[in-house]
């Protein structure tokens, strides 16, 4: 038979009673950790806010610019990409028709030696003076000795001195034209007239290399017509003719190229629908987390925020009514580009039709709406502005809140872990004593039975 002390020893009762008491007193210590993860998902919902409102703001800082704003997207389209290519359109080009013809293209300019033998000693005795010029330029002079070098030594030795003398404004290479012959090369790195090679002294052995201009200087540069006039680049990449539109001249093949510069429509509109998603995403994210929430439904995250719900009104306001000093003009409000303010207060795109003639027509009237100093953009970043910009902004202010909840959680969660510590060290001390206790009273009991054998 099995004494007290022995089945107390076996199932170790005060291990399962320590854990039951702990766990007991864990649930204050549960209930901390579960506010504190509350907190951090109202920050994290606060930062997810921040987030669409500097992407709304992002959007809208691009409409209210003079120069690339994205609703007034323009386009360039060339009949002959092979001679003349649009390279980029940004500003504010004037639409219309251009007829061009390209006489010439720019090229770069090219200076050849003479054929040398390649184990010649045409330059052994060394001595002599090189000095190029490229356009107009001051010349430099090269130091190159080629004492006692053959031909192939000398003119690797020139070519070298030359890329390393001109900084990268001349290449120069050394070809085997034939089994045993050399010719130098130099090659301008950029074209036209402007970055001609000039050889202005090749004396002594130098002279030898017969350098020559490969092309004439006049005939460097681009000649091409617009619309009759002449014009001369030294490039083929032309950014300063048709305002804001760049393009390359490829070939000159004859017959006149049309470049179409017109309003890019379909841009334009899809950069509305962009602000329209970003517009859409802010105010759907507060009013979900700010929500009251009932019996049937959640309560938001930031329900306690009702600050923020009020942007969303204030945002609405701004979306539906006339802007001041704009009720004269054909452009005062969002509906009049067809879009609408939604019940819940997003915006939706109702006539894209609408919105492309006024696109396409009013070019003015859109300009002034997005980007005058008191326009559609200018009012609603001002009201975000109040939320996320500057140190002491409502977002920010309400992150510190929830950050210093977070740590006040934080300290107290710690406590409590301290304390279930001392109090899971307090337990098992309580039960050690009650065990030797009871191993006490096994051997009283034990020590009485026996007394009781012995004469009975």
């Amino acid at each position: 038979m099995a004494s007290i002390g022995s089945v107390f020893r076996q199932s170790n009762p005060y291990e399962d009673a320590i854990k039951q008491i702990i766990q007991l007193e864990s649930i204050r210590k549960n209930e901390l950790q579960t506010l504190r993860n509350t907190e951090q998902s109202r920050k994290t919902a606060l930062t997810t806010v921040d987030a669409n409102m500097t992407a709304l703001r992002k959007t809208l800082n691009n409409f209210a610019s003079p120069v690339d704003s994205p609703i007034r997207q323009q386009l360039a389209n060339s009949s002959n990409e092979s001679v003349i290519a649009v390279r980029n359109v940004s500003g504010t080009p004037f639409t219309g028709s251009y007829s061009l013809n390209v006489a010439q293209i720019a090229r770069q300019d090219i200076v050849l030696s003479g054929v040398l033998s390649a184990d010649g000693s045409d330059f052994t005795g060394g001595g002599g003076n090189l000095a190029i010029q490229i356009g107009s330029s001051d010349p430099l002079t090269l130091d190159i000795d080629t004492t006692g070098l053959d031909n192939r030594q000398a003119l690797n030795a020139i070519a070298a001195g030359i890329n390393e003398t001109m900084d990268g404004r001349v290449q120069a290479v050394v070809y085997e034209t034939t089994s045993g012959s050399l010719q130098l090369s130099l090659k301008s790195t950029e074209s036209g007239s402007d970055n001609a090679i000039n050889i202005t002294e090749a004396s002594g052995n130098f002279a030898l290399l017969g350098l020559s201009n490969l092309t004439p200087a006049t005939d460097l540069d681009a000649v091409f017509s617009i619309d009759g006039i002449t014009i001369t680049r030294s490039s083929n990449i032309v950014s300063d003719v048709i305002q804001g539109v760049t393009f390359e001249l490829r070939s000159n093949t004859p017959g006149d190229v049309t470049l179409q510069v017109e309003n890019d429509l379909d841009s334009s509109v899809e950069a509305v629908q962009s602000f329209i998603k970003d517009y859409n995403n802010l105010i759907l994210d507060i009013r979900t987390k700010t929500v009251a929430g009932n019996q049937n439904s959640d309560s938001g995250l930031l329900r306690r925020d009702r600050v923020l719900r009020q942007l969303t009104v204030e945002l609405r306001y701004e979306s539906i009514q006339d802007l001041p000093g704009f009720d004269i003009a054909g452009i005062s409000k969002l509906s009049d580009l067809g879009i609408e303010v939604r019940r819940d207060g997003t915006l939706n795109l109702k006539d894209e039709a609408v919105l492309k003639d006024i696109l396409d027509n009013d070019r003015e009237g859109i300009r002034a709406f997005f980007e005058s100093e008191n326009g559609f953009s200018a009012r609603i970043l001002g009201k975000i502005d109040a939320f996320n910009q500057g140190n002491d902004n409502i977002l920010s202010s309400l992150q510190k809140g929830a950050d210093q909840r977070i740590k006040l959680l934080d300290n107290r969660i710690s406590a409590q872990e301290r304390f279930l510590i001392r109090r899971e060290a307090q337990l098992r001390d309580e039960f050690t004593r009650l065990q030797q206790v009871v191993i006490q009273g096994q051997a009283q009991f034990d020590e009485i039975i026996r007394m009781q054998s012995m004469f009975f």
